[in-house]
């Protein structure tokens, strides 16, 4: 199953598992919660949110300044840290500027 993870409505879209295999060589690290948390999507979904897995990673850009950007992958799972008064949550910080200049072109609506 193919996940769509961004399209930026011009024709060039990225997968979950094509930013995955891209960052692949990014180390997951504890991420302090409070550093993500303005940057939470809020949802409304209890059951996506008591059933995500904080053994996954969030998938967090930053830009080149390592300033983050965005949480691209992992709403629900910050979602369940901050309900759960948890510390950190484990994630990679993602350069988007070192993205594969395809998967740039996808996100670079996020990137001023």
């Amino acid at each position: 199953m193919r996940i769509l993870i961004g399209d930026n409505g011009e024709g060039s879209r990225t997968t979950l598992s094509e930013l995955l295999d891209a960052t692949s060589d990014i180390p997951v690290k504890d991420i302090p919660v409070d550093d993500v948390r303005s940057y939470l999507i809020p949802s409304e979904d209890l059951v996506r949110i008591v059933k995500s897995n904080l053994n996954y990673p969030i998938l967090v850009f930053t830009n080149k300044n390592g300033n983050i950007i965005t949480v691209i992958d992992g709403n629900h799972r910050l979602q369940k840290a901050i309900n759960n008064k948890l510390d950190t949550i484990k994630g990679k910080m993602i350069p988007i500027n070192n993205l594969p200049s395809s998967i740039q072109k996808t996100f670079n609506h996020l990137v001023k």
